[in-house]
């Protein structure tokens, strides 16, 4: 792939289908918990598998392609606490372009058609997601989730590298 060999980067792509709706580990029950935190939940769980994926292969840290603003999980207070999830560095390289920029740049390095494939929407997205979490109530809900029993992955210990 044209990534690989221009910058060297393992491209690594993690998408998240939910099916169901009660799933815990995204829609947890814990008290003070809201439906509008579903999409930073899931997000931080991708930061964490993302993150093992990057130990697992030596990398220093996690490349995103987070724009502001673009969607509602990435506002500047959303990005501070998806970015909390990890403890390894997160590169947004594209953290300032508008979209016709990240489209020329996906087309000059071959990844436009990837990147605009349609998967099947989320359907744990709710009506009104949060734009302005805070950082100390998600980790509040996540050590509920813990004390309960409640799946909050944090170590994977199977092999997640892609075969090359």
């Amino acid at each position: 792939m044209l990534v690989r060999a221009k910058w060297g980067i393992l491209p690594v792509v993690i998408s998240w289908a939910v099916s169901n709706r009660g799933d815990p580990a995204i829609h947890p029950p814990a008290r003070g918990y809201n439906e509008k935190y579903t999409c930073i939940f899931c997000k931080r769980r991708m930061y964490r598998i993302a993150q093992a994926i990057a130990e697992e292969a030596g990398a220093k840290g996690i490349v995103s392609g987070e724009s502001l603003g673009q969607m509602a999980s990435q506002t500047l207070d959303n990005l501070v606490v998806l970015s909390d999830a990890a403890t390894i560095p997160v590169y947004r390289p594209l953290i300032g372009f508008d979209k016709a920029d990240v489209i020329a740049l996906a087309r000059e390095i071959g990844t436009f058609e990837e990147s605009t494939s349609r998967a099947t929407g989320c359907k744990a997205v709710p009506k009104g997601p949060s734009t302005k979490a805070q950082l100390a109530a998600i980790q509040e809900i996540e050590r509920e989730m813990e004390a309960t029993g409640m799946p909050v992955p944090i170590l994977l210990t199977h092999s997640l590298l892609p075969s090359l």
